[in-house]
């Protein structure tokens, strides 16, 4: 007898997890329109399966996997592995949450509160996580800053990252300022700001003999939590985010008694999240590289082929075509002449003869015609049919007939708006 998604079986003192699934914003468009982004295709792998094979490996023994929508299509999947034996299954039992009401971040974690399911000090994950990290000594040394510190709530797992690398992702460039104790002392995502300069709170330098001002790093999207942060959470309702939640107790540290911890990993300690279309790149290739050893892609799932191109089982390629850098996934049909470079086509997709797919994703059961070409951070949504001799560049293009669309009635792919997604080419 196995147990089911969505039963909760608690052990006593167990080192626990949330996962919140669900991303509340529009960065996986078109795709996440049909699909969970927990089930995103990574190198033919279910990302959650990364996730929960990470919390498995790094000492965690029950989660919580907080869920909004496509709330069947997650469930069926953790079923399915349960049923299946999965590596993490043998040490980590995962219990489903559902509240289809939550609109944010935030509310996830009010609603967590209400069922008063955490008991004690939990590791806290935001969506699409993957990481090659021990846990257990983090939340040892959390329990450790607690006691020194009582009002200390979280710890900021951040990595060591230079400007420019492949894994850090511009719409998050981070500063942070900190205590030689590590205390959080400013924080603020840089990334979306059009601002030159920054202003700090002079106070952080008159009551802090020492002030480290960081920059070389990115956010893992993990936190160690005290059991005082699920209550900080529904006491303020203006927390929608992590990020809310950090700048919020750095404002209000007086008001709300509570501290922020930093602890960087370094070396071949790594952890990032999936958290828009370029990050999914950067991850992909780190993955595939072995870049986060242990985490890889299972071998039965991929063959790997010359120019970092990865491929699943039953795809057929025909001798003439020319891929570079690609992830092609399962039962996808290349005709003759078809180029394809720094880009993903996910599963039972058809491209045909002399088609050109650079920089983009192509989502699942879709068909690219002869002659077309895709390019330029485009993604095609699930269901598309590109016609024959057609130029794509830069656009989120759906199966679905938007409200209000009047013109060619008959086509089967429909131009939905245009994006700014940035691919980059993987330096070594």
């Amino acid at each position: 007898m196995f147990q089911k998604a969505g039963q909760i079986v608690h052990k006593e003192n167990a080192v626990q997890a949330i996962v919140v699934a669900d991303t509340f914003d529009d960065e996986f468009l078109p795709i996440s329109e049909e699909m969970p982004h927990a089930l995103l295709p990574v190198l033919n792998r279910p990302l959650i399966d990364y996730t929960l094979e990470f919390l498995s490996l790094g000492g965690i023994e029950e989660t919580f996997l907080f869920c909004c929508t496509h709330v069947d299509a997650v469930k069926r999947h953790i079923n399915k592995c349960i049923k299946n034996g999965e590596g993490w299954t043998l040490t980590m039992k995962v219990n489903v949450i559902v509240s289809e009401s939550c609109r944010s971040f935030g509310d996830c974690l009010r609603d967590l509160d209400a069922k008063g399911l955490l008991r004690g000090e939990f590791v806290l994950l935001e969506p699409g996580t993957v990481s090659n990290v021990q846990l257990l000594p983090l939340l040892r040394k959390h329990n450790n800053i607690t006691k020194n510190d009582k009002g200390a709530a979280m710890t900021l797992i951040l990595q060591e990252s230079g400007i420019g690398g492949i894994g850090r992702c511009p719409h998050e460039e981070l500063l942070v300022a900190a205590n030689s104790n590590n205390r959080v002392l400013f924080h603020k995502k840089l990334g979306k700001t059009k601002d030159r300069k920054i202003a700090f709170p002079l106070e952080i330098f008159l009551e802090n003999p020492s002030v480290s001002l960081l920059h070389n790093l990115k956010d893992t999207h993990i936190a160690i939590c005290s059991a005082s942060v699920l209550p900080l959470f529904s006491d303020n309702f203006d927390f929608q985010t992590k990020d809310d939640f950090v700048r919020g107790l750095l404002m209000n540290e007086e008001i709300l008694g509570s501290t922020v911890y930093c602890h960087i990993l370094k070396g071949n300690q790594y952890g990032g999240s999936i958290t828009n279309w370029r990050m999914y790149q950067a991850i992909s290739y780190e993955l595939r590289n072995k870049w986060i050893h242990p985490l890889m892609s299972s071998t039965k799932r991929n063959r790997k082929l010359k120019n970092d191109v990865y491929v699943g089982d039953g795809t057929k390629i025909s001798e003439s075509a020319g891929l570079k850098n690609a992830v092609l996934g399962t039962d996808v049909i290349l005709g003759k002449n078809v180029k394809i470079e720094n880009s993903f086509v996910f599963s039972n997709t058809k491209i045909e003869d002399d088609v050109v797919i650079t920089h983009s994703i192509i989502g699942e059961h879709c068909t690219v015609k002869s002659k077309s070409k895709i390019t330029a951070g485009s993604i095609l949504g699930n269901g598309c049919v590109v016609e024959n001799d057609t130029f794509v560049e830069n656009s989120l293009v759906v199966a679905k007939k938007p409200e209000n669309y009047n013109n060619h009635p008959e086509d089967l792919a429909y131009t939905w708006n245009f994006c700014m997604i940035q691919f980059s080419t993987p330096r070594l």
